[in-house]
């Protein structure tokens, strides 16, 4: 975990570059930096690698302030991942990639196992490509190999500049599913720097919107999509193309028939353990019938574990098959459940709608509307 706290960059001749930023980029989280030109992202991102020293505050990785780290250091700890990839011409693919390991000193075995190992996590077959050289290889592939060299001595954070911004769209946006699947994975705390809202809202788990060296606005995608702070995150984020146009298919196209649910005869001891085996923060409750009851909350469960569950399941908003998408993405703004019941007629449980699948359709058309215009 990476935090700044109060943290001030004002250049030489008095250019206030970042105004008492505060922010936090959580482990396993791929954080989005983004805004116009000049706004600070950069800046932002060359304090947290001494790239560029701040001026006042405070920056912590893991709760150690850097500044107790020699710039060399805290590099190694760090990943960097920049535009124009940055590879050793003169140097093979495998040569690139064990770079940073053998400057580290592993051991031959240990470098030609991780150079395989990465390779292979990103679908470039190690015989084919460890011998070639980078002229060799497309700027997609080029651009893998610039990803997967900066995790090669597995550092805790990667740092990436624009990194996908001079490829074709169809490269880009390859790579940008690549880094999704990639981070499910690694779990890295990733800070993206870019300027295209289309790519934040894609891989984003959370977005900072900056502007004039300030932050303007931060959250996950879907918190900037439906409270953006004013008009410059709305007209920044392209709002208006959610509102105009905008369709999902219907809640019976959208949720799960494979869910998990238990009935009111069971014990609230029997729902805890079944919301720790599925990882669950609530679970939906039915009768003998199969008709929905409510929900029960882990905590409130936790607290009141000799309780009958029919005297402590909670009312939540439920979902119908032939809803609007649209209507059903409100619908989770009146409720902090990350899934939704689904009900027949007969109030019957038939399925589960969960949030971050809902929003990733959201991507998805959004996606398809920016590639129309």
């Amino acid at each position: 975990m990476i935090r700044l706290e109060k943290v001030n960059k004002t250049y030489e001749g008095g250019v206030h570059a970042l105004k008492d930023i505060n922010l936090t980029f959580e482990q396993g989280k791929i954080n989005v930096l983004i805004g116009p030109s000049g706004c600070g992202k950069t800046t932002t991102m060359k304090l947290l690698n001494r790239l560029t020293e701040h001026t006042s505050g405070t920056i912590t990785l893991n709760g150690q302030n850097i500044q107790e780290l020699s710039p060399v250091q805290l590099r190694r700890k760090m990943g960097y991942v920049i535009q124009n990839i940055g590879l050793f011409p003169h140097m093979t693919i495998f040569e690139n990639v064990a770079a940073v390991p053998k400057l580290l000193k592993w051991d031959k075995k240990r470098i030609y196992n991780r150079v395989i190992e990465l390779l292979e996590m990103v679908n470039l077959d190690p015989e084919m490509y460890k011998d070639r050289y980078p002229s060799e290889l497309s700027g997609g592939q080029q651009q893998r190999i610039g990803v997967i060299r900066a995790l090669a001595a597995e550092p805790e954070t990667i740092l990436m500049d624009e990194p996908f911004s001079a490829l074709d769209p169809i490269s880009r946006e390859q790579l940008q599913d690549e880094l999704v699947r990639l981070q499910e994975d690694i779990q890295k705390t990733i800070v993206f720097v870019t300027h295209d809202m289309d790519e934040a809202l894609k891989i984003a788990d959370q977005i900072i919107l900056m502007k004039d060296g300030h932050v303007v606005q931060n959250g996950t995608p879907e918190e900037l999509i439906s409270n953006p702070a004013d008009e410059f995150v709305e007209d920044f984020i392209g709002s208006k193309r959610i509102n105009n146009g905008f369709d999902l298919p219907a809640v019976s196209k959208l949720m799960s028939n494979d869910f998990t649910s238990i009935t009111t005869e069971a014990t609230v001891a029997d729902a805890i353990d079944v919301m720790m085996k599925h990882q669950l923060e609530a679970l939906p409750v039915v009768n003998n019938e199969g008709k929905f009851v409510g929900m029960l909350h882990l905590f409130t469960a936790l607290q009141k574990v000799d309780d009958p569950i029919e005297n402590i399941v909670q009312s939540t908003t439920t979902l119908f098959p032939k809803m609007d998408g649209k209507k059903a993405y409100e619908a989770f703004s009146n409720s902090n459940l990350s899934s939704l019941p689904v009900l027949s007629k007969s109030k019957e449980l038939i399925g589960m709608l969960d949030k971050d699948l809902l929003v990733r359709d959201i991507y998805d058309i959004l996606d398809q509307k920016s590639g129309d215009q």
